[in-house]
């Protein structure tokens, strides 16, 4: 490849000399139809790239991965030329503008629903300029735009550091993540990027060159409780730069490939249902929970009997997860609570039960949910004893003053044995917009 190599991603039906035209759509023009987010080009070899109007057809998310694979690319030194629209001036300019122009600047905010046309994000200057610093690009500085000038835009030019190395790992690590667990999902990468990869940058920048043994072994085991494809991918990462040996290598992924073959994380979240948990501390609770099996996970990492170790989370059935975090903890809750509700309002009430309570062993912090076992439980003939106490976990959980005083009033009537006054009826997510 030219050392001078220049690349025009998101060409569209614009061709520019000089560069590898590359495009999603456009075959007729690009000189190649790629993904921009996953380039055919080794790290470092690429002098210069243009993304002219296409950082803002993915959301946010997104661009972190796509502007972490464009930091790869380059070589030291460098250069990133963007150009987005501006959001700070264009919405001032919207807001100035009569209804028929405003048509036009809504279009070059948001995009047209055309193939390669949508926008998913909107930029400032200071966010993307904080965005492009956490990447690791330099020098970052704006000047003015030199297309679409009938609107207002963004031009941004910043360099890759000449020695970028801790930085570039993270940018080779995000590309090894999404190959290796074929996640896409938004909501999933917000999680990892949430619950893995800033832990890890932290430990990474700031121990590992100190003690990597100990830090490696710290960051195998909190990503295996995510998915242990994770860890997978940091130790390829790792490798493919030289900054594992193959020794080291070898002596760590033998336990992750036995969590990966197990579906350790899937079997965590099964694990994570039968743990016992107080009401008010499930936050608490999760990070016990999780601490302890990062503990023995690191105790692990350079034995060979892990197999028996683990045989109590190993014989475990699988949950339906990709990632097992608080995040996916509290949403599972979240649906089960919403189908127990649905099957309520539809007097299937031991199946609705049935859901409630599968919510609850995930999520106790759900006041609404304990509100409608007390409820069901009324419905039912249950007894006195345990229709009291959900009501009293739903008043120790709720936070909305109103709700709370529908629910102690309901309690009052309960107690006074006027079990006609209430309702027998669903409590849906409604009750919290009061």
């Amino acid at each position: 490849m030219d050392e001078k190599t220049k690349l025009n991603l998101g060409c569209g039906i614009i061709y520019r000399p000089g560069y590898i035209n590359i495009d999603k759509y456009e075959d007729s023009i690009a000189d190649m139809i790629h993904d921009v987010d996953a380039l055919p080009f080794e790290s470092n070899t690429i002098h210069t790239i243009e993304a002219l109007h296409l950082i803002e057809h993915f959301d946010y998310i997104h661009s972190i991965y796509v502007l972490s694979e464009w930091f790869r690319l380059l070589k030291p030194e460098g250069t990133l030329i963007l150009e987005t629209p501006d959001m700070d001036k264009s919405f001032k300019k919207f807001k100035s503008e009569n209804t028929e122009n405003q048509k036009t600047t809504i279009q070059w905010l948001y995009g047209i629903d055309s193939p390669g046309m949508q926008h998913k994000t909107i930029f400032t200057f200071e966010l993307l300029k904080a965005l492009l610093k956490e990447i690791g690009f330099q020098n970052i500085s704006r000047e003015p735009q030199k297309t679409h000038k009938y609107e207002h835009g963004l031009r941004i030019i910043c360099t890759k550091p000449s020695s970028a190395r801790a930085k570039e790992q993270f940018a080779r690590f995000r590309k090894n993540l999404k190959k290796q667990l074929k996640i896409d999902d938004s909501d999933s990468l917000i999680c990892l990027e949430n619950d893995c990869i800033k832990e890890q940058s932290y430990i990474f920048f700031n121990e590992f060159q100190h003690d990597k043994e100990k830090s490696l072994n710290k960051i195998i085991a909190k990503c295996a409780l995510c998915n242990p494809k994770i860890s997978l991918a940091f130790c390829n990462t790792l490798l493919e730069s030289g900054e594992i040996t193959q020794e080291v290598y070898n002596s760590k992924t033998g336990l992750i490939n036995y969590l990966i073959k197990t579906e350790f994380h899937k079997k965590l979240f099964t694990l994570w249902s039968k743990h016992k948990k107080t009401i008010q501390k499930t936050d608490l609770n999760y990070n016990t929970f999780t601490g302890n099996i990062k503990s023995r996970l690191i105790s692990l990492l350079n034995t060979s009997d892990y197999q028996e170790q683990l045989e109590y989370i190993s014989s475990q059935k699988p949950a339906g997860i990709d990632i097992f975090n608080l995040h996916i903890i509290q949403l599972e809750s979240r649906k089960l609570f919403n189908q127990g509700v649905k099957q309520f309002h539809k007097k299937n009430y031991n199946e609705s039960l049935s859901l409630f309570s599968e919510s609850a062993k995930l999520n106790p912090q759900n006041a609404l949910t304990h509100w409608n076992i007390a409820r069901i439980g009324i419905v039912l003939g249950y007894g006195k004893e345990n229709i009291a106490q959900n009501y009293e976990n739903a008043l120790l959980e709720i936070r909305n003053k109103k709700t709370r005083a529908i629910i102690k009033k309901e309690l009052d009537t309960f107690s006074m044995n006027k079990t006609h006054n209430i309702p027998k009826e669903a409590v849906s997510e409604d009750m919290l917009n009061l």
